[in-house]
């Protein structure tokens, strides 16, 4: 029994393949071990498409100003979401979301409106993906609602008695 062994004895630890791997390596003299190779970062195969991603903007979001230039900083958030996993799809539908969103166009109180930059930032592009600015459920609850005073004051009256 070697030392490592024991001392994971007395603690009640069973030794695992990395520690007996680094016991090894501690064993062996300083001049003779090799140095830990790091794990080269993932790349993936296909290039960040900055051209495809402005031209689907400027051809999707017509309701928004023209994307005319592809600064750094555009170019790194775009990276940033295509390493996170984003596709090109993502992207897309990132933009039929915005455009078909009559919040993100200004149509709300403060009569704010997206542009290419807040919609890349990550926590907006996922609400936006996820519907969280969507017009469709509000549609049908506006449709749906009666703004007929004779209903009303029946509906109130109704609940007075209850």
């Amino acid at each position: 029994m070697n030392k490592l062994d024991v001392f994971l004895a007395t603690q009640g630890i069973p030794p695992s393949a990395f520690q007996q791997a680094l016991y090894i390596w501690l064993q062996t003299p300083p001049d003779e071990r090799c140095e830990p190779i790091a794990p080269d970062p993932i790349q993936r195969a296909d290039p960040v498409p900055y051209i495809k991603i402005q031209q689907a903007y400027n051809r999707i979001c017509t309701s928004y100003p023209k994307l005319t230039a592809m600064s750094e900083a555009r170019k790194k958030a775009i990276k940033a979401r295509y390493n996170a996993g984003y596709q090109y799809s993502d992207f897309e539908k990132l933009f039929e979301t915005a455009q078909a969103s009559d919040f993100l166009k200004g149509k709300n109180t403060r009569n704010w409106s997206a542009n290419f930059d807040w919609m890349i930032r990550d926590a907006n592009m996922a609400k936006v993906l996820d519907g969280n600015y969507s017009d469709a459920g509000k549609s049908e609850a506006s449709s749906n609602a009666s703004y007929d005073l004779a209903e009303l004051e029946n509906l109130i009256n109704h609940q007075n008695y209850r």
